[in-house]
């Protein structure tokens, strides 16, 4: 009996000691300090924005689309925004509007500039109502 309670007793030493290590290299007991570059500015016309992707020259591309109103049965379509982070304030400009997809609902984006000809390439991730899409844009 007594050995029993000693392999369990170190059983849970061990897996104790791993659980707070792995949880001392996950840095959960560090706190960071918050850093902002400048004022917090809030940018209205971009119901339900998922991701955001900046291409380097000073624009934001936005994915977005109301995921509540999609929760409703309520038939929206989604966009992707150009936010120029250059202007003051913002400018918001939808970049799929002539885009013909009424169950457009992009996810994740991710730009791709081609080093050759500096062509750049957003995919886009398009969950339809049809199924999961990847959508690319020139």
């Amino acid at each position: 009996m007594r050995t029993v309670r000693r392999l369990l007793l170190l059983f849970f030493a061990i897996a104790a000691i791993l659980v707070l290590r792995t949880l001392w290299h996950a840095n959960t007991f560090k706190t960071f300090p918050p850093r902002a570059a400048g004022p917090e500015q809030l940018i209205r016309g971009m119901i339900g924005a998922e991701d955001i992707t900046i291409d380097g020259a000073g624009l934001a591309l936005v994915s977005s689309y109301d995921r509540r109103a999609v929760q409703a049965s309520q038939a929206v379509k989604g966009a992707i925004y150009q936010l120029d982070l250059r202007a003051v304030p913002p400018a918001i400009r939808d970049l799929t509007a002539g885009f013909e997809q009424a169950d457009f609902r992009p996810h994740g984006i991710s730009l791709y500039r081609d080093p050759v000809d500096s062509t750049q390439w957003l995919f886009a991730v398009n969950h339809r109502e049809a199924g999961d899409f990847v959508e690319v844009f020139e």
